[in-house]
């Protein structure tokens, strides 16, 4: 792909608006591979995800096995703590954690919740895993190529470097989307909703169309008539969510101005709702967090792409 393109208006970092697509796109990506890895909804992965990384946010890998260590030797997280974690109310994560209880992927002990080795073993959670480094390492390609700026590493790599990377992954995830979350003022379900809809509206940018702009043109380029408009039924598919469902958070976004619909009643996100003080400050929390897990990234040693231009 060819991501020398940008939005309209970006805010003097040429990258602050393409930047922050791709990593919003990173979100929806890792919430759909988590989503059919488990057989769960939305709000389940995310729960599960958040009990994974807590269990192992103490931990030091040195070698390929960590997430098949013993459950004693797990970190427990409460209810609370994952509430917190999320920035969800404690009365929903609890259901979902008890949902999840309930259908053998994590178990209850002293001190909340753990994700036992056997579920890992019986799910493949290196399947997950390595998924979740090519995904990163994606990441790092297209951020270079819209020519953000990454961080030298500053150490060697390690032989656990690719297991530390996904348990990084993970904690930007969760930590990235309940702060994108609380910064669009919306449950996670109508937050991934609307993050389809701009994905889907911004296909081209996605696809390479108008790559031979000049660099020096970039934050004028990407205007309204390059946005494709997405119908309801659209997203509910890509997002294998009931038509239903989908439908009631759309109208409650069109309904809050989130977003408009077309003279064909498909939804779009224009260049204006995206300048809101919503919009600019949702794609400073997708940016803000993935620079701060670039950082973390170099520091542990994994190679950094070179930007296509300076």
């Amino acid at each position: 792909m060819d991501f020398g393109m940008a939005y309209d208006n970006a805010m003097g970092d040429l990258v602050f608006r393409p930047g922050a697509h791709l990593s919003m796109n990173y979100f929806l990506d890792t919430t759909d591979r988590v989503s059919l890895w488990l057989g769960r909804d939305v709000v389940d992965s995310m729960v599960f995800l958040a009990i994974l990384g807590e269990n192992f946010r103490d931990q030091i890998f040195t070698g390929p096995d960590e997430f098949a260590t013993a459950v004693d030797e797990r970190t427990p997280v409460s209810i609370t703590a994952l509430a917190r974690v999320l920035d969800m109310p404690y009365e929903t994560v609890r259901r979902h954690a008890l949902a999840l209880k309930a259908a053998g992927f994590c178990r209850k002990q002293k001190g909340g919740y753990v994700v036992p080795s056997q579920v890992a073993d019986c799910l493949d959670l290196e399947d997950l895993l390595s998924g979740m480094t090519t995904a990163t390492q994606g990441l790092l390609d297209n951020l270079a190529q819209v020519g953000a700026p990454l961080p030298a590493s500053t150490s060697p790599p390690s032989k656990a470097m690719d297991r530390r990377s996904a348990r990084m992954a993970i904690r930007y995830y969760v930590e990235g989307m309940a702060d994108l979350c609380r910064t669009l003022n919306m449950d996670v379900i109508r937050s991934v909703i609307l993050l389809n809809i701009i994905r889907r509206n911004h296909a081209a940018f996605e696809h390479g169309v108008g790559a031979g702009v000049a660099v020096g043109a970039q934050a004028q380029w990407f205007t309204d008539p390059m946005r494709q408009s997405v119908s309801t039924y659209c997203v509910a598919k890509t997002l294998r969510m009931p038509y239903e469902t989908v439908r009631r958070h759309c109208r409650a976004l069109l309904a809050q101005g989130v977003v408009e619909s077309d003279e064909k009643g498909q939804l779009l996100v224009t260049g204006r709702l995206l300048d809101t003080q919503r919009g600019v400050a949702a794609a400073r929390s997708a940016w803000v967090a993935t620079r701060t897990f670039m950082e973390g990234l170099a520091k542990l040693g994994v190679p950094m792409p070179d930007p296509a231009f300076a």
